[in-house]
């Protein structure tokens, strides 16, 4: 369920799940903030992709944001990963 959790809902929700609460808060933060920046940066992108119907020949400042916030929120997921593969190897230990 924390595998889950972590990967196909939100980073961090599975941590907090297995009660493990300041890597889960440092996960969900870091989630929460990237896709924020995703979202704040790639609106003006979008919307000139909408309106003229093609990519912009120069790319300013809020498509740097985005990537920034896709990079933010890649780091929460993996670490998301590797810390719900930690807890299922941890539960196969123990259930041996």
């Amino acid at each position: 369920m924390c595998l889950l959790l972590n990967l196909f809902v939100l980073p961090g929700l599975g941590s907090l799940f297995i009660r493990q609460p300041l890597k889960a808060t440092i996960q969900l933060a870091l989630a929460l903030v990237g896709f924020a920046l995703t979202l704040v940066g790639g609106s003006p992108l979008l919307n000139t992709m909408i309106r003229t119907n093609e990519l912009p020949d120069h790319f300013d400042n809020s498509f740097w944001m985005a990537i920034a916030g896709v990079g933010v929120f890649l780091v929460a997921w993996v670490w998301a990963l590797i810390s719900s593969y930690g807890a299922l190897q941890d539960s196969r230990k123990s259930s041996l």
